[in-house]
């Protein structure tokens, strides 16, 4: 039983290996969507970047000074990575609040220490196309924004941390797509340590 008078037609999860094999077909294919346009609207950039990585001081020196370029080009590092996190999940919750009409206290952070991974967990019912626009939210903000930005400025640096949080967002994407075949008035509960939620029902209206 997920709460009083309401009870799960169905469990959507997707399991750590799946998400570990989508990772790493997504991983390129995101990055070519990103880099390729890149290249194309800013080739004088890109060839100074190929030109560090190719000149002729040759072995650590290279990478070190390829890294030295990335680090000058990046607005992140380490806080702006950190910082792209936090954001990701708040924005999770926000998506509930805002589309859900949720209250903060009905959130739950957290971090599976088993995996390093962050977490945004709503603990009340919320209509699917409002749990659809909360699990989509941070892709969209802290991942596609920032990359599209990067593309218009030819900002290597934020080009790459689009890159990276389109990428961490993989999974909300799957499931934002795996959900569309649901009823627009289906109420679903995200699951509390899943990556996935459960379908719910009414137990009193008899349906099924």
């Amino acid at each position: 039983m997920i709460m009083n008078g309401m009870d799960y037609r169905k469990e959507i999860t997707l399991p750590v290996e799946k998400l570990s094999r989508y990772a790493l077909l997504f991983l390129p294919l995101i990055s070519l969507g990103f880099l390729l346009p890149y290249f194309l609207i800013w080739t004088p950039e890109f060839n100074h970047w190929f030109t560090v990585i190719t000149n002729d001081t040759g072995g650590i020196h290279r990478w070190m000074a390829f890294s030295a370029y990335l680090a000058k080009k990046s607005p992140s590092g380490l806080v702006y990575f950190i910082i792209g996190i936090v954001l990701h999940e708040l924005l999770h919750g926000m998506g509930w609040i805002i589309f859900g009409r949720k209250s903060f206290r009905s959130l739950q952070f957290g971090v599976i220490w088993k995996y390093l991974a962050p977490y945004a967990h709503c603990k009340e019912p919320v209509k699917v196309n409002a749990y659809r626009a909360g699990i989509i939210l941070p892709g969209i903000a802290v991942g596609i924004i920032p990359g599209a930005y990067g593309l218009i400025t030819g900002h290597l640096g934020w080009v790459i941390f689009g890159i990276i949080f389109t990428w961490g967002a993989i999974a909300d994407f799957i499931m934002w797509w795996i959900l569309r075949r649901l009823e627009s008035n289906d109420l679903v509960i995200d699951h509390p340590r899943e990556v996935g939620c459960y379908v719910l029902i009414n137990k009193d209206s008899g349906s099924s």
